[in-house]
Order: structure tokens, then sequence, then C-alpha cells
């Protein structure tokens, strides 16, 4: 009975993690309309050739009059400098190699606001999907709030792989506070799609404030909220999306073990301990249901928390992305597949004090600055 008390607890306080996600409101604008205000759109781009051009097509459609695209090549090995190159209407730099100290993303980022000629900066990434007046209705947002307005994307799977991000970005999400409510509830951004004004960009130190940081959009929200500024992250649906790793399975691993442990490590402890109740909860019904099978009353209190827990995934999951009934309904292989990339995480970010992503070896600050 106890053990059935401690899961229907963990159940609901995952109720309370995943909170109430505001949704990214898009108007379709009318065609040639200019903006409300001139943005330029950055995109930091690391060996992108295949996502790439999907994003600078959407954007010859999707973005409207007087917004200019800046692509930041970091150091591609790949054609990812061609293919930014072959856009009319996208300025293209190369980055170089990045000045001692920094990351190769927020040096990228970096050098495309230097470049700006707009007041208004969003970072977004090659993976991004973006229709007709996704980009105003950020501004707009931004417009409104002020500060750092992230949008977490709506996650699109093609491939059976790709579902086990799932129950990763709902932590992710969770572990921010990505839906909660109040004033200065959200403890982070995601870095996909982030707006910001040059003014408040300038005044928190950008980029360079978070410069050896690998998961810079948690640093930068830190910086933005240590200057008085707001913070607020959004979910996107399907006219602002993104295809997270693509290339296969070993893009996904490396992925998540570069931004899991990381970003734990600066969740706030109440968080944290949340969600490590939640997922343990979540894995005894399936620890408990394997003990008590074949005793008729314990079998079925223990199938309605597994349903219980399926069905409060789906509705977490179906806000996140389209990953399927599968992914809900198998919980099982997603926590397996959670905790062997989180301890994977764990080693390389603690243990190795390095990652690796995109092709390259990124080394991890030893200390806060």
């Amino acid at each position: 009975m106890l053990n059935i008390v401690w899961m229907l607890a963990g159940w609901l306080l995952g109720w309370w993690l995943f909170g109430r996600p505001t949704t990214l409101h898009v108007t379709r604008p009318l065609q040639g309309q200019p903006a409300r205000r001139r943005f330029s759109v950055i995109v930091p781009a690391r060996n992108e050739e295949q996502s790439l051009p999907n994003l600078l097509a959407a954007l010859e459609v999707a973005r409207p009059a007087g917004a200019e695209v800046i692509v930041v090549d970091d150091g591609s090995t790949d054609d990812t400098l061609a293919v930014a190159r072959s856009f009319d209407g996208v300025r293209v730099l190369s980055a170089g190699p990045a000045p001692e100290g920094w990351v190769g993303k927020p040096w990228a980022c970096h050098v495309g606001a230097q470049a700006s000629s707009s007041e208004t900066f969003l970072f977004v990434d090659a993976d991004v999907r973006v229709e007709p007046g996704a980009l105003e209705a950020v501004v707009g947002e931004l417009d409104e709030r002020g500060g750092l307005v992230s949008v977490e994307p709506f996650h699109f799977v093609e491939r059976t792989y790709e579902r086990v991000s799932a129950l990763l970005g709902t932590v992710s999400f969770m572990g921010i506070g990505a839906g909660a409510t109040g004033e200065r509830a959200t403890n982070g951004a995601f870095g996909p799609v982030m707006a910001t004004s040059r003014a408040d960009y300038e005044a928190t130190g950008g980029h360079e404030a978070v410069r050896g940081e690998i998961v810079e959009d948690m640093a930068l929200a830190r910086a933005y909220e240590s200057q008085g500024l707001p913070v607020k992250v959004l979910v996107g649906d399907r006219n602002l999306g993104f295809r997270m790793y693509p290339d296969g399975p070993r893009s996904l691993v490396e992925g998540w073990t570069k931004n899991l442990a990381t970003g734990a490590s600066h969740t706030p402890g109440f968080r944290l301990a949340g969600a490590v109740v939640w997922l343990t909860a979540m894995g005894s019904v399936v620890a408990t249901f394997v003990r008590v099978a074949g005793q008729p009353a314990p079998t079925l209190a223990v199938l309605a928390l597994y349903g219980a827990f399926a069905v409060q995934l789906r509705h977490m999951f179906s806000h996140l992305g389209n990953f399927g009934p599968l992914a809900y309904l198998l919980f099982p292989l997603q926590l397996l597949a959670f905790f062997a990339i989180f301890f994977r995480s764990l080693w390389f970010t603690l243990v190795r004090r390095r990652v690796r992503w995109r092709g390259r070896e990124v080394p991890l600050p030893t200390g806060k600055r």
C-alpha cells in the first residue's frame, strides 16, 4: 500500500513539474507585409549542410520585408558555407577560430550579433523549421515582455530512434520550469530560438558573458536574470519546430550527453529532486508490476498506475512533439534510454571534463567565473 501511495505522489508531482506551457500564438501575416520592427535572424551553423537548406528556403518565404538573415559558419568541415552562399539575400560570415576561452556556438552568435544592423536579434539554430508569421510572433512576445524570449520548437520525429528524445526533452522542460507560472518562475532558456533587443543583450554582456559555456542558453538566461531582466519560455506548435539529430542515433547520444548533466547541475535543487522522485515513481510502477504479477488485486492497481503515467506522458509529449503512441505506451524503454544517456553524460562532464559534438572535442570549464 505504501508503495502505491509513493507512486501516486510521484505522478501528482509530475503534473506540477510540467506546469502549464504557453504556446506561441502565430497569426499568418498578409503577403509582403513588413515587420512591426526590423530584426536580424542570426544562424550559427556548424556542419549543417543537410538542415540549413530547409531553414533558409523557409526563411525566403517566412521572413517579413526588412528582416535580415545572417549565417555564421562555425568552422564547418562539410559544405555548410557553400550552401549558405547559394541563397540570395543571406549574409554569410565565417566565424574563424574561436578565441581562447570561447566555445564555438557562443562565438558564432557573438560574431553574428556584432555584424547585425538591427536593434533586435533572433538567434535561430539551423535545424529549425519556420512557417510564415512565426518570427513575427516571437518578436511580438519580445515587444510585450522585453528581456529574453525563447521558444522550444515543436519536435518533429521521423525515425524510431528519435523518439528517445521524448522523455529527455520533457525532463529538460521540467528542469528549467518552462511551464511554471509567475514572475521569475523560469530559470533557463532554449537555445534553438531566442530573441532579445540589442540594448538588453549588451547590458548583460550577451554571448561574451557565457563564452565558455557548453550549455550557453541556460547560462544566458542566468545572465539576464542577474540584471533583473525577464526571461520567458514558450513552446512552438507546427508553425515553429525542428527535427533534432536527423543524422542518426550517435548524434542523438552525443547531443544529449553534451546537455543533460550540465543542465542538471544548473537546475534548482527542488526541481532536480522533484524530477528524481517523478522518474523513480515511474520506474517503481514497472518494478512493482514484475513483482506482483499474478496477484489479481495488486496487479490491477499497478496496471491502473501504469495507465495513469502513460496518460500523463501522452499529455506532456503532445505539447513538445509528434512522438507517437509508442513513446508513452512503452515508457519503460524511455526510462532505460534516459538513465543510460544520463549516466554517460555524468561520466563525460564530471570525469572526462570534455564532450564530443559536431566532430570536435569540446573541453568544459573547470570552474565558475
